[in-house]
C-alpha cells in the first residue's frame, strides 16, 4: 500500500496540503526508523533543508518543489521495501538488532558537509559487530538492511576474500563501478571512493576477515569516516575479547579501539534476547 500524498503537479501547495504530507512523511521516517540524512541523501538537498521543510520553518522560497519531490520519494522507498527485501524474510529480534547496530555505526558517519557539526567531524567513526551461530538469520537480516538503504553496501566475505584487495575487490563490485583497478590497486581505489561518503559498509561472513582485511576496514572508519555493520560468528567475539584482555595477538588492537558495539544477536542489545 503506498503512502504518498494526491498533489498538483504544479503551483504552490495549499497549506492544508503541506501540513498532510510532512506528517505522512514523518510517519514513514519513524516507521522505518530512518534520519533525516539518509533521506536527503536520496532526495539530493541539504539535510539542514530537509528539516527546515519538515519543521515548516523554510523561508528562502516556496517549499511545494521540495514537499512534492518527497511525497513522490514515499511512494518509491515503498516500493523498494516491498520488492527488495528477501524471499521469506520476516522481521524477527535478530534483525532488530542487527538494525539498532547499523543506526549505532552511522550515528557519525562523515559527509561532505560535516563540518557544519564540529562534534560529527572529529568523534572516530564507529565499527558495530553483531555476532551469533548459524542459521540465526545474520545473511538474511544483512540483506533486509541493504534493501531498506539503498545507499548502503553489501559484501558477502567468501573464504579467499578475506584480505585487504580481495575486500576491496568485493566493495568495487558491490558498487558497480566497471573499469576499475584490480589488485592491489583497488585499496586506494576505494578509500578514494567512499571518503566522506557516509555510506554505510555491511560485511557479512566477517568472521572470514584476514587481518590485513581488518586494516582496511579500519582505514575505511578512519580515513573515509564511513560507518560499518559487519556480522559474523562467535569466533570474532572470542578475538576480540582475547585482544581485550591482553592474552590474544594486538595485533587487533588498533582494529578493536574503533568498535563501539559488539552484540549477541540472539540476546539482542539489551541480553535479554526475543
Amino acid at each position: 500500500m503506498l503512502k504518498g500524498m494526491r498533489v498538483s503537479k504544479e503551483g504552490p501547495l495549499t497549506a492544508g496540503t503541506q501540513d498532510a504530507i510532512r506528517q505522512v512523511l514523518r510517519d514513514h521516517i519513524k516507521l522505518n526508523r530512518l534520519t533525516y540524512r539518509e533521506v536527503s541523501k536520496q532526495i539530493g538537498c541539504a539535510e539542514s533543508t530537509l528539516s527546515e521543510v519538515l519543521k515548516g520553518s523554510y523561508k528562502r522560497a516556496d517549499p511545494s518543489p521540495i514537499l512534492r519531490k518527497l511525497n513522490s520519494w514515499i511512494d518509491d522507498d515503498e516500493r523498494r521495501r516491498q520488492k527488495t527485501r528477501p524471499l521469506g524474510f520476516y522481521p524477527t529480534s535478530v534483525f532488530e538488532t542487527i538494525r539498532a547496530l547499523a543506526t549505532l555505526a552511522k550515528s557519525n558517519g562523515r559527509t561532505p558537509d560535516s563540518h557544519r557539526n564540529p562534534i560529527v567531524e572529529h568523534e572516530p567513526p564507529k565499527i558495530a559487530i553483531g555476532y551469533g551461530p548459524a542459521g540465526v538469520g545474520k545473511s538474511i537480516g544483512a540483506r533486509a538492511l541493504h534493501a531498506e538503504d539503498p545507499l548502503s553496501i553489501y559484501i558477502r566475505i567468501e573464504q579467499k576474500s578475506g584480505t585487504d584487495s580481495g575486500i576491496a575487490n568485493l566493495i568495487i563490485d558491490a558498487m558497480g563501478i566497471r573499469g576499475a583497478k584490480r589488485g592491489r590497486g583497488a585499496v586506494g581505489f576505494v578509500l578514494e571512493k567512499l571518503k566522506d561518503t557516509g555510506r554505510l559498509l555491511i560485511v557479512d561472513e566477517a568472521h572470514r576477515v584476514k587481518f590485513s582485511g581488518t586494516e582496511l576496514i579500519r582505514d575505511l572508519a578512519d580515513v573515509c569516516g564511513i560507518p560499518i555493520l559487519m556480522l559474523a560468528t562467535e569466533a570474532v567475539y572470542m578475538k576480540l575479547t582475547e585482544t581485550r584482555q591482553r592474552r590474544g595477538s594486538m595485533f587487533y588492537d588498533q582494529f578493536l579501539r574503533r568498535v563501539c558495539h559488539v552484540a549477541d544477536l540472539v540476546a539482542g542489545l539489551d541480553g535479554r534476547g526475543g
